[in-house]
């Protein structure tokens, strides 16, 4: 007779029972997240303008919103916004967001509410948010999402110095590294996006924000 061991998940095992996933709102990506996102997950998404990773983030807000009964998880999320706005716009599309609640049923001024908004345009203004959003999850409990949008964004450049630009990784992995921490701690979803490399000339690109954030990233 033969026996199979049996794997459970921390949470699991820190809840009493199976975690609840927040769903992505695809069925196809849902299944191949082994039912959708779970607390205490770090996931990045990434792709070019074309690939439908940015739509994807707001379908994501708009689910974490949305309330329960109808499909969604009814709590709040934190969005933090990374990017040089004048060299390349990084922006929350608030007439695709309230399109997408109306959608859902939602209260396009409500569901705002519970949206709570941090933004960067410089390397030490995305380090400084990281400490505020630190600070902002003590303080609203019902927070259960966190998505940073772009990353890496602020701290590659292809064409800097390779020793600034290694420097200026080491930075990003410090503060992605916090950014984890504060979510797995208190059980909140991380999700974050970023462009793909471009110095990547075979199969699949690698993301940008060099090997720590991909591997990293559960």
């Amino acid at each position: 007779m033969k026996r199979f061991l049996e794997l459970t998940d921390g949470l699991s095992l820190l809840y009493g029972q199976e975690v609840s996933r927040l769903t992505t709102g695809n069925a196809t990506l849902d299944i191949l997240l082994d039912g959708g996102l779970k607390p205490g997950v770090f996931i990045l998404f990434y792709g070019d303008e074309k690939s439908g990773v940015d739509f994807f983030i707001h379908k994501l807000l708009v689910k974490c919103v949305q309330p329960s009964e109808t499909g969604g998880w009814g709590a709040e999320a934190l969005y933090l916004n990374c990017g040089n706005y004048r060299e390349e716009k990084t922006i929350l599309d608030l007439d695709l967001l309230g399109s997408l609640m109306k959608v859902s049923g939602i209260d396009p001024f409500k569901g705002m509410e519970k949206i709570h908004v941090l933004c960067a345009f410089s390397e030490s203004q995305q380090e400084k948010i990281v400490e505020q959003a630190q600070s902002f999850l003590e303080e609203h409990l019902d927070i259960k999402l966190i998505v940073v949008h772009h990353i890496a964004k602020l701290f590659t450049d292809e064409l800097e110095d390779p020793h600034k630009r290694a420097k200026k990784i080491q930075r990003l992995q410090r503060l992605v590294s916090k950014l984890f921490c504060s979510s797995s701690q208190r059980h909140l979803i991380l999700v974050a996006t970023c462009r793909p490399n471009s110095t990547s000339k075979h199969g699949v690109p690698e993301p940008e924000g060099g090997n720590y954030l991909k591997h990293l990233a559960n």
